[in-house]
């Protein structure tokens, strides 16, 4: 299971002009998953497993019940009007394409007038 928070930038004709995310999951090991360690993988018995983990690369650790996180974002926006919509998604199965929807539940979503001076 896993948790994504997805963040995205919008103009004021609609477009999307920035993007991001980040997931929130158990680390398969004792150390964090990250795709730098895909090749050292390859000699662990359980190998299939651990690669599948550090393929997703870095992530943030879980959140527990109740608490409180502060994410920081800075996309390159020129001066102007933006909407920035923010979604967070819980979804059961972490090793899944995240476009497969089908065991994803929306568990929160907030958006929030931005204007970007000079």
């Amino acid at each position: 299971m896993q948790c994504i928070y997805y963040v995205e930038a919008y103009n004021s004709r609609g477009k999307t002009v920035a993007d991001n995310s980040w997931m929130f999951a158990p680390w398969y090991g004792a150390r964090p998953d990250n795709k730098a360690f895909i090749e050292e993988d390859r000699k662990l018995p359980d190998a299939g497993a651990a690669m599948q983990a550090d393929a997703q690369g870095p992530h943030e650790d879980i959140i527990r019940a109740g608490e409180e996180r502060i994410l920081t974002w800075t996309p390159a926006l020129k001066p102007g009007e933006y909407k920035i919509k923010a979604r967070l998604v819980y979804d059961l199965n972490r090793y899944n394409n995240r476009d497969a929807a089908d065991d994803q539940t929306l568990l929160k979503t907030t958006t929030l007038d931005v204007s970007v001076g000079k």
